[in-house]
C-alpha cells in the first residue's frame, strides 16, 4: 500500500467520523463565508413557529461554538430555569384568563427555550413529540369520559378525585388500575376510591398550584 493510498483512507475515515452536528456546523460556516451572510442569525425568519424558530436559532448558534459541551450542559441549564421560575412564582395562583406577570412570563418563555434546547440535542422534535403528547392526553379524556359513562357517570361532572381516577384507568388500562383502589363506603354507590399515594412534587412550595395531569 503506497502513502497516496494510506493518506486516502485516513482522510476517509476522518469524514465518516463527523457527527451531524459537525457537518452542520460546517456548512453554516462555509453558507456564511459564500454568501456574505451579516450576523449568525441572518436568513432565520422570525414568523416561524415558535418551536421551530427557537430551535433554528439554537442551531445558528451552536454552529459557531456557542453551544453545551454536552446534554448535561442543557439540562443544568433547565434546572436553573425552573429554579428562578419557581423563584418568581406569587404565592397564589392568578386567576384564570388575567394579565400574567411579566417577570413569570418571562422566566416561563426562558424555560421553553430551555426545553426546546434538550429536545434538539436529544435528536427530538419539539414540535412532533408535543403535539403527540397532547394527542395522547385527550385520547386519555376521551377513554376517561368512556369509563365514566360506562359506570352511569358523567365524567365532567364528577369531582376531581373521581375524574382523576378514571383518567388513571384510561392511562393504564381499566383492569390494571383498579388492582389499586379500594371500594368507597358509601353503600349503594359504584364508585372506587384510589389508595393512598405519596404526593407528588407541587411547583411552588405553599401548595397552592395544582398538577397538570398528562
Amino acid at each position: 500500500m503506497g502513502p497516496a493510498t494510506s493518506s486516502r483512507r485516513r482522510v476517509r475515515s476522518t469524514r465518516s467520523s463527523y457527527t451531524a452536528g459537525r457537518v452542520r456546523s460546517n456548512w453554516e460556516r462555509i453558507k456564511r463565508e459564500h454568501e456574505g451572510r451579516e450576523g449568525v442569525f441572518h436568513d432565520v425568519p422570525e414568523t416561524l413557529p415558535a418551536l421551530l424558530y427557537a430551535r433554528k436559532a439554537q442551531r445558528r448558534a451552536a454552529a459557531v461554538g456557542f453551544e453545551y459541551p454536552a446534554v448535561a450542559g442543557a439540562l443544568a441549564d433547565l434546572d436553573r430555569e425552573l429554579d428562578e421560575l419557581r423563584a418568581e412564582l406569587p404565592a397564589a395562583e392568578p386567576a384564570a384568563e388575567t394579565e400574567p406577570d411579566a417577570r413569570v412570563a418571562a422566566e416561563l418563555g426562558d424555560t421553553l427555550f430551555a426545553v426546546v434546547n434538550v429536545a434538539r440535542r436529544l435528536n427530538v422534535d419539539p414540535e412532533l413529540e408535543l403535539r403527540r403528547a397532547t394527542a395522547r392526553f385527550r385520547h386519555r379524556i376521551e377513554r376517561a369520559e368512556e369509563l365514566a359513562a360506562a359506570d352511569g357517570h358523567d365524567w365532567t361532572r364528577l369531582p376531581l378525585e373521581e375524574q382523576d381516577r378514571y383518567f388513571d384507568e384510561a392511562k393504564e388500562g381499566r383492569e390494571g388500575a383498579r388492582a389499586g383502589w379500594a371500594p368507597m363506603p358509601s353503600s349503594g354507590s359504584r364508585s372506587r376510591r384510589r389508595r393512598p399515594a405519596p404526593p407528588r412534587p407541587a411547583l411552588h412550595s405553599s401548595g397552592t398550584w395544582a398538577a397538570t395531569r398528562r
